[in-house]
């Protein structure tokens, strides 16, 4: 309670891969325990690559990326990437929708997420990042390019969840508790 942050309201590490892959599912269930006060939002785990950029650094091509989820105000999914041709200082929202209407995290019942992201050729904005809930494709996102060098592609998976933001206007009403349960990492064949 009256917390935010890493260290005092969550946890985070990064799980790197034996090998980079161009094309990899990471799927996991989650349930907010309801009553949830979900503040201005909070991390959720996602995919990474090179040095997996988060906290304001703005990757340049050549230094690595990020894609983990966040909850926003009322509870709306989004994902939150960093990526060479973000339009701001911090990562960019790509709201996760369905027929225009936002998807929204419901306190007490789990939910199944899927972040499918296909890696850019070098330079090229030409990679993906497709993403469902339930069983419901919530974002289809192409035309990105996470890199201009082929020293990394998705090199692991970063379990971040904490609430912020790094100002006390994140912090939480009360204590909060989030499950994570069936954690699923696929390398995906691009052949037919």
């Amino acid at each position: 309670e009256g917390e935010y942050g890493t260290s005092e309201t969550g946890a985070q590490w990064k799980l790197m891969f034996d090998d980079s892959h161009d094309h990899v599912r990471l799927s996991y269930r989650l349930r907010f325990l309801a009553p949830f006060d979900f503040v201005r939002g909070g991390k959720l785990p996602g995919l990474i690559g090179g040095e997996g950029n988060t906290g304001g650094g703005i990757p340049d091509g050549t230094d690595g990326w990020s894609a983990r989820m966040m909850w926003r105000v009322d509870g709306a999914a989004v994902q939150y990437v960093y990526h060479p041709d973000q339009p701001q200082h911090y990562g960019e929202d790509l709201p996760w929708a369905d027929d225009g209407d936002p998807i929204r995290f419901e306190p007490g019942r789990w939910h199944e997420v899927v972040h499918e992201i296909r890696m850019n050729k070098p330079g090229q904005n030409n990679g993906s990042i497709t993403c469902r809930m339930d069983g419901v494709v919530v974002l289809e996102r192409g035309g990105m390019r996470f890199r201009d060098v082929d020293s990394f592609a998705i090199d692991g998976m970063y379990f971040s969840t904490f609430f912020g933001g790094g100002s006390s206007s994140w912090a939480t009403t009360r204590d909060e508790t989030i499950f994570f349960d069936d954690f699923r990492i696929e390398s995906v064949s691009n052949t037919p």
